[in-house]
């Protein structure tokens, strides 16, 4: 991917997009030593099915089992209702014949009055036989049921960068999920004002959404050669979080997200401190547009650039990377500011300085970042230049952390 860069005087700018994996150093490594990791997972579902699916199997062989007695005493109970339906009937019909006495010894016009309640006989359904249903059996509802594996959970979420499986020399962890807890989704609504054109009226809009509050307490266990790392409860996991969604949130995906966000937070900060990280970056190496072979070196290092970063190892000499940079420093040693006609003008030393100091801090060569860094200061940068800058400053103090705590 090629970026243009137009200079009114001078040269032309060009820079290519490259994707590469460099290494974070741990904030607090643990030495030589460290060979393996070994990481457990705790949480409070079941690894499987298994038990629903046991119980609806339990359930159907009960069922099969009380059947023939179930059909006894549906039979009992129909024999009892059939002969009871007699007594119910003479019952219905001694109360009707009471009743019409009662309604006929009333005068016309009371009898007028009572039209609406004039007795009438009503005489029991007649029982009749119906055989209880066979059993079956039901599939238990899995569509709702949250299962974790331990192990496939530890395995994918829970890795130290650098280093192997094993329990020799290794950094031992144990991850403690408990239950979710979470607050019933609050609808919130923000209004604002907005002029409708159509109308020429100032409207109020309304945009409606849900607030909801939950957490997944966590405890961390870390340790190494008996010595304790970590034996509390994880960072941030005893306080709610808030997630702010336009619809009333699913609560049985947020409870299951949760389990893998922790789990990710809890892997960050071990590889953080202990591992070596490997971060995909992707940035800009720039190049001037070349007429005539004229610059035909920084070409060149262009290439040698993007070749070494694609291939870049920590704590491994580079050849094409050091190809690039002697490239490059050497090309500085003609930097002129003032001419606009120089082969390495302003905006050329700029783009230059700006490519040694991504490769430095990529191949932790801080002080000579540092060094480019500050001479990038010294020029007029663009506002998003300045940005870029701040941008390097903040990745150098953190990797000059990282890196005195490696060495020492």
């Amino acid at each position: 991917m090629l970026a243009l860069c137009g200079v009114a005087f001078g040269q032309k700018v060009q820079e290519e997009d490259v994707t590469f994996t460099e290494t974070r150093l741990p904030l607090a490594p643990l030495g030589g030593s460290l060979q393996h990791y070994q990481f457990t997972v705790k949480t409070p579902y079941p690894e499987n099915n298994n038990e629903l699916i046991n119980a609806a199997k339990a359930k159907y062989e009960q069922d099969v089992a009380n059947y023939p007695q179930k059909v006894e005493e549906s039979k009992a109970k129909y024999e009892q209702d059939l002969a009871n339906y007699d007594t119910q009937v003479e019952m219905a019909r001694e109360n009707f014949k009471i009743e019409s006495e009662q309604y006929n010894s009333l005068t016309m016009v009371e009898r007028m009055a009572l039209a609406d309640q004039k007795p009438t006989l009503k005489l029991p359904s007649k029982p009749y036989y119906s055989k209880p249903s066979e059993p079956y059996y039901v599939e238990p509802n899995l569509t709702r049921s949250i299962t974790y594996n331990p192990e496939v959970l530890s395995s994918s979420y829970l890795k130290l960068y650098g280093f192997e499986k094993g329990t020799e020399n290794a950094i031992v962890g144990a991850v403690t999920l408990y239950e979710f807890e979470s607050l019933d989704p609050q609808q919130k609504v923000d209004e604002k004002k907005v002029y409708n054109s159509k109308t020429k009226q100032t409207e109020t809009q309304r945009t409606y959404y849900y607030i909801t509050s939950y957490k997944r307490p966590t405890h961390l266990m870390l340790s190494f050669n008996g010595q304790t790392l970590y034996d509390d409860v994880f960072a941030g996991t005893s306080d709610y979080s808030e997630m702010n969604t336009p619809q009333r949130p699913n609560m049985f995906n947020v409870e299951k997200q949760s389990v893998e966000d922790v789990l990710s937070a809890v892997n960050e900060y071990i590889n953080d401190n202990y591992g070596f990280t490997p971060i995909q970056k992707t940035i800009k190496i720039g190049f001037v547009k070349n007429k005539d072979g004229e610059y035909d070196d920084l070409e060149n290092a262009k290439d040698y650039a993007i070749g070494g970063l694609k291939s870049l190892t920590y704590g491994e000499e580079n050849a094409d990377l050091e190809k690039a940079i002697t490239i490059w420093e050497t090309a500085l040693g003609e930097s002129d500011l003032e001419d606009k006609k120089a082969r390495i003008d302003a905006k050329v030393t700029e783009e230059i300085l700006f490519n040694l100091s991504k490769v430095y801090l990529a191949t932790y060569k801080l002080e000579k970042a540092e060094a480019k860094i500050n001479a990038l200061k010294e020029l007029k940068l663009s506002y998003s230049e300045k940005q870029q800058l701040e941008a390097f400053e903040v990745i150098l103090k953190d990797k000059q952390v990282r890196l005195a705590a490696n060495q020492g």
